[in-house]
């Protein structure tokens, strides 16, 4: 049990009410078709009921599985990923230590070449896997990076990757069925039964808020990991204030330098510059020139946290469409509410 799990406990319930709502939506609409299908089978016949429920019973389980499958590929792919043979000393050396702080097994190491400051978490076929951008580790000093893999390890200990994406594609089969299958088969085979399909069409418009819901769910996860991190690492909320706000500050230093709205461009030419300092220079990390493009003052980040503690943000700010972390000034907060029952300093 991580330290201050009681403390936690009206998150967890939020979450496991969160998630009954989901599966019950899940539940009932997988009901309702099952019962379109078997009055459309009662005229039309065995074979179209096997069928159907036959594609359904594939596009749920290949819901399931998809995370497991193609995660390591997909993530190789969009993030220039190098996957279990990374030599980067900073990174590992914060994995192992973290995980040692979560009395679990290191977990496989990906560094991708990417211009964004960014880290991630999956489980593939091969385990889980933990890893951050080279822009991500250039910027934080070792301490904050650590508390980006904490909040990255929260998630692999709690499965979060493989649970948000499985019920997230579970919600889009149900609702590709609603919309697609159902009316697709029924209006080929029973044109007189078209109010039968009513039914469907209400699943598919129920499934709006629910994926909102969905959102909600995946904003919860990210702040029970934020939470986890806080608690297991030592000094470990001020130490994640710091980071998000160096993350936040870099983010807006990239998106107003010039030409970064030809983003594919430049992280192609990030990644090579990347691959040529790593492979060819001897220059050390310390001297790094590069590291003068990601250099975030201390006094700078700590005037940032300090106003993001203060602002607001607006209602739509926090549940605009497909947002899956919750805002930053939110984020922040509660990291300082969660100083009090932090991990006591060694």
């Amino acid at each position: 049990m991580e330290p201050g799990s009681r403390s936690l406990l009206g998150l967890k319930l939020k979450m496991y009410l969160v998630f009954s709502l989901i599966m019950a939506y899940m539940a009932f609409g997988l009901g309702v078709h099952y019962a379109v299908v078997w009055f459309i089978s009662s005229i039309e016949g065995l074979e179209l009921l096997v069928t159907i429920y036959g594609i359904l019973i594939m596009v749920m389980v290949a819901a399931f599985f998809m995370p497991w499958l193609f995660s390591e590929g997909l993530f190789t792919k969009v993030l220039y990923a190098d996957i279990g043979q990374v030599y980067n000393a900073k990174l590992i050396l914060a994995v192992m230590k973290v995980s040692n702080l979560f009395g679990m097994d290191t977990p496989k190491v990906a560094y991708s070449r990417k211009l964004i400051p960014n880290a991630f978490a999956f489980h593939g076929l091969g385990g889980p896997v933990v890893g951050a951008t080279d822009a991500l580790v250039r910027t934080l000093p070792d301490d904050e990076l650590e508390a980006v893999m904490a909040h990255e390890l929260a998630h692999i200990k709690n499965r979060d990757a493989l649970f948000v994406t499985s019920i997230g594609l579970g919600l889009a089969a149900v609702y590709t069925i609603s919309y697609r299958v159902i009316p697709a088969l029924g209006g080929r085979r029973a044109k007189s039964l078209a109010l039968l399909l009513m039914p469907s069409w209400f699943i598919g418009l129920v499934g709006i808020p629910v994926r909102m819901l969905f959102f909600y769910f995946s904003r919860l996860r990210e702040e029970y990991a934020d939470a986890v991190a806080a608690l297991t690492l030592p000094d470990g909320a001020d130490k994640l204030q710091r980071a998000l706000s160096r993350i936040y500050l870099l983010n807006q230093r990239l998106e107003n330098a010039p030409l970064v709205s030809d983003r594919s461009f430049l992280n192609e030419f990030y990644k090579e510059l990347t691959v040529f300092l790593t492979l060819e220079s001897s220059v050390p990390l310390s001297d790094d020139p590069m590291r003068i493009i990601f250099h975030i003052p201390d006094e700078e980040v700590q005037r940032a946290v300090e106003n993001l503690k203060m602002y607001k943000p607006s209602i739509w700010e926090r549940i605009k469409p497909k947002r899956t972390h919750p805002h930053i000034s939110d984020r922040i907060r509660k990291l300082e509410k969660l100083k009090l029952r932090q991990a006591p300093l060694p």
